[in-house]
C-alpha cells in the first residue's frame, strides 16, 4: 500500500515532527496542514520486521492441506519468498505516533471518517453506482 491514507503527509525526524493531513483538530476543521509532535512506535503491521507475506498469497489463510500438497511451497513462504515491504511502515519497522492525546483522539476520528467513505464508495460501486 505504501499506505495512501496516512494522518500525515510528511516528517521531520529531527525535530520529531510531522505535518498532518487536512483534518479536525478540537472540533475545528484545519483549513491548512498542522505540524504535530510524535514518537516512534513498533509498526503492528510488521510486528517490527520491515516485511511481511504478500497479502495475495495468504490474506485467505493458507491451510495445513496446502503446505502437504506443494512442500515447495511451503519451504519458499516459511523461507520468506513471499514476503514484501512492509505496507504501514514502508520498511522502516515504527509508525509515528502522535504525543499529545487530543492529536491522538482527532487522528483516530480522521481515520475512521477515511475508512467509513472508502467503504460506502465500495458499497456504491458494488450497487453500479
Amino acid at each position: 500500500m505504501s499506505s495512501t491514507n496516512r494522518w500525515y503527509q510528511c516528517i521531520n525526524e529531527n525535530k520529531m515532527t510531522a505535518w498532518s493531513q487536512e483534518m479536525y483538530f478540537n472540533d475545528i476543521e484545519c483549513e491548512e496542514e498542522r505540524e504535530v509532535k510524535f514518537e516512534w512506535e513498533m509498526c503492528n503491521t510488521c510486528n517490527g520486521k520491515g516485511q511481511h507475506v504478500n497479502p495475495s498469497i495468504d490474506s485467505g489463510g493458507i491451510s495445513a492441506d496446502e503446505f502437504y500438497d506443494d512442500p515447495d511451497f511451503r519451504e519458499s513462504y516459511f523461507e520468506g519468498h513471499y514476503d514484501i515491504t512492509c505496507f504501514e511502515c514502508d520498511g522502516k519497522r515504527v509508525i509515528p505516533v502522535p504525543v499529545d492525546k487530543t492529536d491522538r483522539i482527532a487522528i483516530n476520528e480522521w481515520e475512521q471518517c477515511q475508512s467509513d467513505y472508502y467503504e460506502e464508495c465500495r458499497y456504491e460501486q458494488m450497487m453500479g453506482c
